[in-house]
């Protein structure tokens, strides 16, 4: 069995125009126990200086893996820092609406990576639809501007509900370190919803947001339905970096293939199209 990641961003070009995106669902029910939506917003005050503001929710089949009293959840928060140089160094403090909540440790980890995570040790708490957030009240910046990403972790705690006692079963990215994208900033994203295997089964998006999901068998294929119009650019992501042949591949809204497509095993692929109705891209 393939189970492998890709982030896919859809960028806004010369025009800033409306636009959707909707996945469907894919034939192997994956279910994933990320959040199916979120944002990340950076501010700045006086009075709390620097604050970053992450929001997000889950569908009922996302809230279906945590389905033992000691699964645990964690929201990351990562600044690159591997040029000294990260927007943010600490955690001050945090506000969250997460159920039995708890701030993790950054013990052992890189210094190239600051890792600012807040989790709750009650995940199977989690209630479907509903907004939950974590503020993170920053501290310890090096620069003004600095690269960032979204991470979000299953994992279990074992005897004690410490921090040093909750052990990550997996780790998903939801927007990856990349240039042009920086704090601070407001940013949405999307993780796919299985079954996707079809243009008529569909949830919805934005364009400027970034859409994750895993292709997991040979067989599978994943949907993201958009309408846009003018020049946009599509880019996608394998976070593994891996020599897999993923192919992307746009067709009209009649399910025509357009003959456009993004065909590479470069973990990063970027390209302009121009769209003049609605489209739906299918990776695979």
């Amino acid at each position: 069995m393939r189970i492998k990641s890709f982030i896919l961003a859809l960028i806004l070009g010369c025009m800033s125009v409306f636009a959707t995106i909707s996945t469907a669902r894919a034939d192997e029910a994956f279910l994933t126990y990320t959040p199916s939506s979120g944002s990340i917003n950076f501010s700045s005050s006086t009075a709390n200086g620097r604050e970053a503001k992450a929001t997000f929710k889950w569908n009922i089949a996302g809230c279906s893996e945590f389905n033992a009293s000691n699964d645990t959840y964690e929201q990351e928060l990562v600044f690159y820092n591997y040029d000294g140089k990260a927007y943010a160094t600490s955690m001050r403090s945090y506000r969250t609406n997460l159920p039995n909540h708890y701030r993790d440790t950054r013990f052992c980890d890189s210094q190239n990576e600051i890792n600012l995570a807040v989790g709750t040790y009650s995940a199977n708490s989690i209630i479907p639809n509903k907004e939950y957030y974590v503020t993170y009240r920053l501290g310890g910046g090096n620069s003004n501007r600095s690269k960032y990403k979204i991470s979000v972790q299953e994992g279990r705690y074992y005897v004690f509900q410490e921090p040093e006692t909750v052990f990550a079963e997996s780790t998903a990215k939801l927007i990856p370190f990349k240039n042009g994208f920086n704090a601070p900033e407001s940013r949405r994203w999307n993780t796919e919803v299985e079954f996707n295997d079809t243009i008529d089964r569909a949830d919805s998006s934005q364009v400027n947001r970034w859409f994750s999901g895993v292709i997991s068998r040979h067989e599978d294929v994943d949907f993201i339905k958009i309408r846009l119009t003018g020049r946009r650019l599509i880019r996608f992501i394998s976070p593994d970096g891996n020599q897999i042949d993923y192919d992307i591949k746009i067709y009209d809204d009649h399910g025509r293939y357009t003959g456009c497509c993004l065909t590479s095993t470069s973990p990063v692929q970027s390209q302009y199209f121009d769209f003049n109705q609605s489209c739906a891209i299918s990776v695979f």
